[in-house]
């Protein structure tokens, strides 16, 4: 064999040899990377638990306060349906009771102007007619 073939086959043959060391080396950095892998998978499984635990757990303190809302609500709608019917019952008889008051005190107020003007001094206390004395 010539002595460039020769050199050409060591050549060939190194440049394999570094080849394989190189695929030696980046399937040990693979393994160490799937290694990783396979641990932030289990770190991730973990927190998609707890995760998963915390989110039942607010199902299971939103249901009564859920409920207690609706209560509320209800309460809230009797209430204002028992003010309603409780207005509409008093308020025909306070403004009776109102129109009332003010007539009696309008006329309570003119009946003390009319019988203080007619005992004023000066004034003969007839209405208007002679005095027979």
């Amino acid at each position: 064999m010539p002595v460039i073939v020769q050199v050409c086959v060591v050549i060939v043959t190194i440049a394999i040899i570094a080849l394989v060391v190189g695929l030696v080396r980046m399937a040990g950095r693979l393994s160490k990377l799937a290694e990783d892998i396979r641990t932030c998978l289990v770190e991730v499984r973990e927190v998609t638990g707890e995760a998963r635990g915390v989110v039942a757990k607010a199902r299971e303190m939103l249901q009564p306060v859920q409920r207690m809302i609706d209560r509320f609500e209800r309460i809230g709608t009797r209430t204002a349906a028992v003010s309603s019917a409780f207005l509409e019952e008093v308020e025909a008889p306070v403004r009776t009771a109102i129109a009332i008051v003010r007539g009696v005190k309008t006329g309570t107020a003119q009946f003390m102007e009319r019988l203080g003007s007619r005992f004023r001094p000066g004034r003969a206390a007839t209405d208007g007619g002679y005095r027979y004395e």
